[in-house]
């Protein structure tokens, strides 16, 4: 069974350090929408239940060593929110073209979820993928947290909230 208890604790304190103006980076590819909140622990609201999720295109302008990968392709899952943790895997698409996907299946009505996406490529001939996005707190004890934390699935993948009926 996961760590639930440290994953709270872990959360907890991403909060108090967006409370204290602190701000959280990204691990991975950015979401453009939903956008991360103020407060990155926060569900965003999103308007369908059929969500269009956007990230940044790979490779970002971070990835300057990156700038030759081909066959650029992307790899999407959303787990259903437990207890602020992600539990079952409910969605998962591999191999997008696009920086973009409209969910395919409805979502259940006021539910939280968690999602994450990555790049999947080539370099040099040689097939390569990119860590699942997550947020990435500043502070340094949480960040090692965030790094010690099971990546899959991981409590600072993004989330999402759908609407009520």
């Amino acid at each position: 069974m996961r760590d639930r208890a440290g994953a709270r604790v872990a959360l907890a304190g991403v909060a108090l350090l967006l409370a204290a103006g602190c701000t959280v980076a990204v691990s991975g590819l950015r979401p453009e929408s939903p956008a991360l909140g103020t407060d990155a622990t926060e569900f965003v609201a999103v308007e369908s239940l059929q969500p269009v999720l956007r990230w940044e295109a790979f490779p970002t302008g971070r990835d300057y060593q990156l700038r030759r990968a081909q066959n650029i392709r992307y790899d999407l899952q959303i787990f259903r929110a437990e207890e602020d943790y992600p539990g079952a895997l409910i969605y998962r698409r591999k191999d997008l073209p696009e920086r973009w996907h409209q969910v395919e299946e409805r979502l259940t009505p006021a539910a939280r979820y968690f999602w994450t996406v990555r790049a999947r490529f080539e370099l040099g001939g040689e097939p390569r993928v990119t860590e699942w996005g997550c947020i990435l707190p500043a502070e340094p004890t949480l960040r090692e947290m965030a790094y010690r934390t099971p990546r899959t699935p991981s409590p600072f993948y993004y989330r999402f909230r759908t609407p009520a009926p």
